[in-house]
């Protein structure tokens, strides 16, 4: 909920629920978004969830060390952690003698003894990563 919603309600000395407060800011938020799209609370409540919600200055200066950050791509040998539900979701439609949700598990299992053992990473360490120099650039990060 915008700030200066919270503020007029406090200066009426309001006893509204949340809830209450949250359906009024909405519906005062689509209104003045059809008829006034331009109105200066419009920009406040639009600048507020930038700076707040998204947390806009700290996602810049993430984004500007990133781009100074050297590339550097891998290739594991097996799924990690955070390609895994990728990696399931692809086969999701596929025609297989077992269901997805066996076959999920199946690779949970497998991933898990991988972990345990440390296969995962004795396979990885032997998977010969390509490396880019600092200053190249992937096709998609030249489009703006």
């Amino acid at each position: 909920m915008p700030d200066w919603f919270k503020r007029a309600c406090r200066a009426k000395k309001s006893r509204a629920s949340n809830r209450q407060l949250q359906v009024s800011a909405g519906l005062l938020f689509d209104v003045l978004s059809k008829y006034d799209p331009e109105h200066l609370l419009l920009r406040q409540a639009r600048q507020e969830a930038l700076e707040q919600e998204l947390h806009l200055p700290t996602m810049e200066r993430v984004l500007a060390h990133m781009e100074r950050c050297e590339i550097m791509l891998k290739h594991p040998a097996r799924h990690t952690p955070f390609s895994f539900g990728l990696s399931a979701e692809s086969f999701r439609g596929h025609v297989s003698n077992e269901t997805w949700n066996d076959r999920v598990r199946r690779m949970c299992e497998q991933q898990e003894r991988d972990a345990e053992t440390g296969a995962a990473g004795r396979r990885a360490a032997k998977s010969p990563g390509k490396h880019l120099d600092k200053h190249a650039k992937p096709a998609a990060q030249g489009r703006q």
